[in-house]
């Protein structure tokens, strides 16, 4: 069973200096995606321009950076006054705006009552290397940064096995590069582990194993086709649509002290759905209830992350379910 994955990193624009950030992680994507040197030059330079453009004549925005099975886009808004679309074109406005549409495949501009939208993209491959199988797992994540951060504490997990798929969502404490290495060491962990392993073992290794990091909390599952099996610590969130059954993880921190995590199970049917996150999202009560229920499960982490988010933390929020030809 394939596994389509569609991962966005939310930026905000406040000061020049997000805009190297932006760069910098559009950067890595590229090259986790396979792109070569030379485009993946094309895609962080774009970036740098639009973002840098969206800072220069609006007073403050969001760059939504996405790398999915077709290759990368960025959505670049601002919140500045808005402007006459057909005549920035024309005009070219910024020598930025014109240098992206040339090193891109694609890029459109929006103007919105109170700003303006642009959406650049760089395909990866032929279509048919791309196309939706008619049974795959579809995961879908969204990782907010905190403000003038270039990395993340918040970090996601999967492998997919057969029918099988292991999922986890991390949230080292704090912020920054201490947290990030608290979280890659646990995911270390999981890479490593059995695909069969009991999950409870797998949380107690992990613990031992981030026990010189900061720590972390979080959540490890496995989904087939009938269950959902997980166990974790910590204040990380989750529900299991329909139904809205939460997740409950028991007290504690890995690396720190975590007693003795329980492992939970629940059905899982053709139309479950998961969705995790961690406590840089304050998300209302039934937000995540219609995830994905007409418009792309992308579209409604993103603007969920984007409203919902927190200014203290990261906020990492992530969805899973079977996809197929109904998707």
């Amino acid at each position: 069973m394939a596994l389509r994955t569609v991962e966005t990193r939310l930026v905000q624009l406040t000061r020049e200096v997000d805009a190297f950030i932006a760069r910098e992680l559009a950067a890595q994507m590229a090259a986790t995606a396979g792109f070569d040197d030379y485009h993946s030059s094309d895609i962080e330079t774009a970036v740098s321009e639009i973002c840098s453009n969206a800072l220069r004549y609006g007073t403050r925005g969001w760059a939504a950076l996405t790398l999915g099975p077709g290759g990368f886009e960025a959505v670049i808004t601002d919140e500045g006054p808005g402007f006459d679309v057909p005549r920035t074109v024309r005009s070219g406005l910024g020598v930025g705006l014109e240098g992206a549409r040339r090193l891109m495949d694609d890029l459109t501009i929006e103007a919105l009552p109170t700003g303006s939208r642009v959406t650049i993209k760089k395909t990866r491959g032929s279509a048919d290397e791309h196309r939706t199988p008619s049974g795959y797992w579809e995961l879908t994540v969204v990782n907010r940064l905190k403000k003038g951060n270039s990395t993340s504490g918040d970090m996601w997990w999967s492998r997919e096995d057969a029918d099988t798929i292991m999922l986890a969502v991390l949230d080292g404490l704090g912020s920054g590069p201490q947290a990030e290495e608290a979280s890659a060491t646990i995911v270390a962990v999981f890479e490593e582990s059995a695909p069969a392993a009991a999950l409870d073992k797998l949380v107690h290794t992990a613990h031992e194993a981030a026990r010189p990091t900061r720590g972390a909390v979080g959540v490890v599952a496995r989904i087939d086709d009938s269950s959902i099996e997980y166990c974790g610590v910590g204040d990380a969130n989750g529900r299991i649509e329909p139904g809205g059954d939460t997740i409950l993880l028991g007290p504690g921190i890995m690396g720190v002290d975590i007693g003795e995590p329980q492992v939970r199970r629940h059905t899982w049917t053709a139309d479950s759905r998961l969705a995790v996150w961690t406590d840089g999202l304050d998300l209302p009560s039934g937000a995540v209830a219609s995830i994905g229920v007409g418009e792309p499960a992308a579209q409604s982490l993103v603007a969920l992350s984007h409203e919902h988010g927190t200014e203290r933390d990261d906020g990492l929020l992530l969805f899973a379910r079977r996809g197929g030809e109904q998707r």
